[in-house]
């Protein structure tokens, strides 16, 4: 089955290396995930580095609400920006 998927898509698949994008496990093509605004993505920052200082932890449940929070604030359709509750990338300590 899954050699039956890269024939299928091996065009995706080489445009993919070829752009040196090759390496990411998880390769979308170009409009399938929207992405915050760099004014956006730094007030989480500064939101995330701001709470620890106040003793409190933040939890994967925490930022997954305050992305979509800024989201919406930015105009984006939760529709149309989902931030993951199944990110691999955050530590989870309330849940």
């Amino acid at each position: 089955k899954q050699i039956n998927k890269w024939v299928k898509t091996q065009v995706h698949i080489r445009n993919v290396c070829a752009s040196g994008r090759g390496t990411h496990l998880n390769s979308r093509h170009l409009g399938d995930a929207t992405v915050l605004p760099k004014d956006a993505e730094q007030q989480i920052v500064l939101w995330v580095n701001t709470l620890p200082k106040n003793g409190a932890p933040v939890s994967r449940s925490m930022l997954t609400l305050q992305a979509k929070e800024f989201a919406a604030d930015k105009g984006l359709e939760e529709d149309n920006f989902a931030a993951d509750d199944d990110s691999e990338h955050c530590s989870d300590t309330d849940e």
